[in-house]
């Protein structure tokens, strides 16, 4: 277990891979558990769960540019730089409002339309895990302020003749 955690994954063809292996993974699980009959709310949080520990297990590995590589991060901090984290709370926190207001306001496009224990239990879910990331990263943007400031490296390298 130890070994999994000293993994750095600094290049960004290595976090989209990541990132791309994960999307495939919950694909694959996803559609085993239906297969298997299980109901739609329980593969949205079995699949939900495992999303929250892949964020965990990348906010750990990845690291920035610029970021020491071999120590470990914080335990709060989520990302490299104050600007990405902002960026990712603040889509994952539009992300549960909007889940909020889909369930709470009705579409008329969508007719009819009835608020199934199913839909809201997966309303309920998807609000809560989207709420619970919104968090991580936010608060991590928060800390990343008024930690001591790193200087930040330049965004290209200049060529070296």
């Amino acid at each position: 277990m130890r070994r999994l955690l000293e993994v750095r994954i600094v290049r960004w063809p290595g976090k989209l891979a990541y990132v791309v292996g994960v999307i495939a993974a919950g694909w694959v699980l996803g559609s085993l558990l239906r297969a298997l009959g299980a109901p739609g709310v329980v593969t949205l949080a079995i699949g939900q769960v495992l999303d929250l520990a892949a964020i965990l297990y990348a906010a750990r590995v990845f690291r920035g540019r610029g970021e020491p590589v071999a120590p470990p991060r914080a335990w709060w901090q989520m990302t490299a730089w104050a600007p990405a984290a902002w960026t990712i709370g603040l889509v994952a926190l539009y992300g549960a409002i909007t889940s909020l207001v889909v369930l709470f306001v009705p579409n008329p496009e969508f007719a009819p339309y009835t608020a199934t224990p199913d839909l809201v239990a997966s309303a309920a879910i998807t609000t809560g895990w989207l709420a619970l990331v919104a968090a991580m990263y936010l608060h991590s943007a928060g800390r990343s302020r008024r930690a001591p400031a790193r200087e930040q490296p330049p965004r290209f390298r200049p060529m070296v003749r």
